[in-house]
C-alpha cells in the first residue's frame, strides 16, 4: 500500500469547508485516507505543501484535444503541464470516432480526460458539422455512449449560425434529443443567430450548461444592461453557466456587468484550443487570474474549478477535499504584483494577483513540479561551457532565468534546442543591460510591423515581472524578445500542423 502525506498545506476548498486552513493529507493507494491537523508520517513519503495552497484538482470543463480535429492540442499541455489534473473535451469528436479519440488521446494522456461527445457524427473534424441532418445520427449516438460511457459525461452542441446553418434550432432540438434520452447534460456552445439565445435557452433544462455564457456578442444573455427574463427563468429552473474562454467568446465588459447584476459563472473553463492557446486565454490558471483581477475572491474561484463542475459533469470522486476522494491536486501560491489581462476581444483589465502552480498530483502521484525541464537544464550547462556567463552571473540571475523559462511554458511557449539557447542567452543579456541602463539600437519600423501581439504580450509579461529588479525595457527591448517568442511559437504550430497531417 503505497502511502503520501502532503504536509502543512493550506486547504481551500468551499464545497469541504476549507478556507486557507493548515491541515496534512494522508493519501493511501491514491485516495484520501485522513485530512487532520498534524499526521505522523510513519511509512509514508513525505511532500512538503507549507506556505502553499492545496486544492483538489483543477478541471477544465472546456477543451479541445483529439489530435484529428483541427482545434485539437496536446492535452498535457495544457492539463497536468498547468496543474490541471482533469478536463472534459467539448466536442471535438462524435458518434463515429468517439472511439479513435479514447484509444489514441485520452488513453496516452496522464491528464484524465472526458468527452462532452458532439452529436454529429464526425464532431468538429469538419465544420460546420450539424447544418444537415444527414450528419447526426442519434441512434449512432446511442451505441456509441453505450460503449463508451465511462469516458462521456455530456452531450455536445453549437448553437451557431456557422455550425448549424439555416437548421437553427431544429439541429439543437436532436442534439438535446439525444441528451434527454441518455440522461445526460448538454453543453451547449452559444455564439451568432440563427438559433436566438432565447430559442436555445428554452430547450434546456436542470443540469443543462451554457458554454461562452459571458461572450461580448449580440446574441447574449443580457439586454439593455439587464438580464434576459430568459436567461434569468434558465437558471431558476437549474441552467448552468460557464465561462468558455476561448479565441472569441470571453469579454471582460460583460463579466463585469454580469457580476453588477450578482449573475456570477457557475463554472470557469477556457475553451483552449489551436487558436485560442497562445493567448488571450493560455491556461486555467490564467483564466481564473482574469476573475481574481474581476473581484472575485480566491475561495469562490478554485470553487468553480474544483467542486463545481466535477458536481455539474458528475466527475465521481473529483474536485473535493474529503476522505475517500481521489487523491488528484493542484498546489500553488498567490504571487502579488502588478498584471495585465487580455479578453477574447482585446479590451485589458489589471490585477495584482497571479497563481503560480507548484505542484500537481493524480491519484497521488505526482505529475507536473514547478521545476526545469532536461533540456532547459541542458542549455544552461552549455552556456556555461562557453564560457559567456561566469557561475556568479548565473547565482545572480539563476532564478529569474528560471521564472523566465517556466514563464514561457506556462505560456506555451516551446522553443527547440538551437532557439532555446539563443532565448536563454538573449534573457540572461537582457537583465545584464536593464541593470546597467545599456541600450540597443532601435530596430526598423518593419521589423516591429512584423510582431504579432500574442508574442508582445509575452514579452511584455516577462520583463514586467522583472522591472523593480532591474529596471524598465523599452520597445526595443520587448520587439527583441518578442522576435524569439514569435519564432518558437510558429514553428511549434507548423510541427502540431504537420504532426496532424501525418495522423
Amino acid at each position: 500500500m503505497k502511502k503520501v502525506l502532503l504536509k502543512g498545506g493550506m486547504l481551500i476548498g468551499k464545497a469541504d469547508g476549507f478556507d486557507a486552513d493548515k491541515k496534512d493529507i494522508l493519501i493511501e493507494d491514491g485516495v484520501i485516507a485522513a485530512i487532520e491537523d498534524d499526521i505522523e508520517a510513519g511509512d509514508a513519503e513525505v511532500i512538503d505543501v507549507s506556505g502553499k495552497y492545496v486544492s483538489a484538482g483543477f478541471i477544465d470543463t472546456h477543451v479541445h484535444v483529439y489530435h484529428r480535429a483541427p482545434l485539437g492540442v496536446p492535452a498535457d499541455l495544457i492539463g497536468v503541464d498547468k496543474g490541471v489534473t482533469a478536463m472534459i473535451d467539448a466536442g471535438s469528436a462524435g458518434p463515429g470516432n468517439i472511439r479513435d479519440f479514447i484509444d489514441t488521446d485520452i488513453k496516452n494522456s496522464r491528464t484524465r480526460v472526458f468527452s462532452a461527445m458532439h452529436y454529429a457524427t464526425d464532431g468538429l473534424i469538419d465544420p460546420p458539422e450539424a447544418d444537415d441532418e444527414s450528419k447526426y445520427d442519434l441512434e449512432l449516438g446511442k451505441k456509441a455512449y453505450e460503449e463508451n460511457k465511462d469516458y462521456i459525461v455530456a452531450i455536445k452542441e453549437r448553437a451557431s449560425q456557422s455550425c448549424v446553418g439555416d437548421l437553427g434550432i431544429v439541429s439543437i432540438r436532436a442534439g438535446k434529443k439525444l441528451a434527454k434520452e441518455l440522461g445526460l447534460p448538454v453543453m451547449v456552445h452559444i455564439g451568432h443567430m440563427p438559433p436566438t439565445i432565447e430559442d436555445v435557452l428554452n430547450t434546456m433544462e436542470k443540469g443543462d450548461v451554457i458554454t461562452h455564457a459571458f461572450h461580448g456578442k449580440d446574441n447574449n444573455l443580457f439586454i439593455d444592461g439587464q438580464i434576459k427574463p430568459e436567461t434569468q427563468a434558465a437558471r431558476d429552473r437549474g441552467v448552468i453557466f460557464d465561462i468558455g474562454h476561448g479565441k472569441d467568446s470571453f469579454n471582460f465588459k460583460t463579466g463585469a456587468l454580469a457580476k453588477s447584476l450578482g449573475f456570477y459563472p457557475d463554472i470557469i473553463s477556457t475553451d483552449l484550443h489551436t487558436i485560442s492557446w497562445l493567448g488571450p486565454v493560455y491556461s486555467l490558471p490564467v483564466t481564473v487570474d482574469k476573475f481574481l483581477a474581476l473581484g472575485y475572491e480566491l475561495s469562490d474561484c478554485i470553487d468553480k474549478v474544483t467542486a463545481k463542475p466535477a458536481e455539474y459533469y458528475h466527475l465521481e470522486g473529483l474536485g473535493r477535499l474529503r476522505t475517500g476522494a481521489k487523491a488528484d491536486f493542484t498546489i500553488f501560491t498567490v504571487r502579488d504584483g502588478h498584471y495585465v489581462f487580455m479578453d477574447a476581444n482585446k479590451n485589458v483589465i489589471e490585477g495584482t494577483k497571479s497563481l503560480t502552480i507548484e505542484l500537481a498530483l493524480i491519484g497521488g502521484e505526482v505529475v507536473m513540479r514547478r521545476e526545469l525541464k532536461p533540456l532547459e537544464i541542458k542549455v544552461i550547462d552549455m552556456l556555461k561551457a562557453r564560457g559567456d556567463w561566469s557561475e556568479a552571473d548565473f547565482e545572480k540571475y539563476g532564478e529569474d532565468l528560471k521564472d523566465a523559462l517556466i514563464l514561457m511554458r506556462d505560456r506555451n511557449v516551446y522553443f527547440e534546442e538551437g532557439n532555446l539557447l539563443a532565448f536563454t542567452n538573449h534573457v540572461l543579456t537582457l537583465f545584464r543591460r536593464l541593470e546597467t541602463g545599456e541600450k540597443v539600437d532601435a530596430l526598423d519600423e518593419s521589423i516591429i510591423e512584423e510582431i504579432n501581439y500574442k508574442a508582445l504580450e509575452v514579452a511584455k509579461e516577462l520583463v514586467a515581472r522583472c522591472a523593480a529588479k532591474y529596471g524598465e525595457a523599452d520597445q526595443t527591448e520587448l520587439v527583441l524578445l518578442a522576435i524569439h517568442i514569435q519564432t518558437a511559437q510558429e514553428q511549434f504550430e507548423d510541427n502540431l500542423k504537420k504532426e496532424k497531417k501525418e495522423a
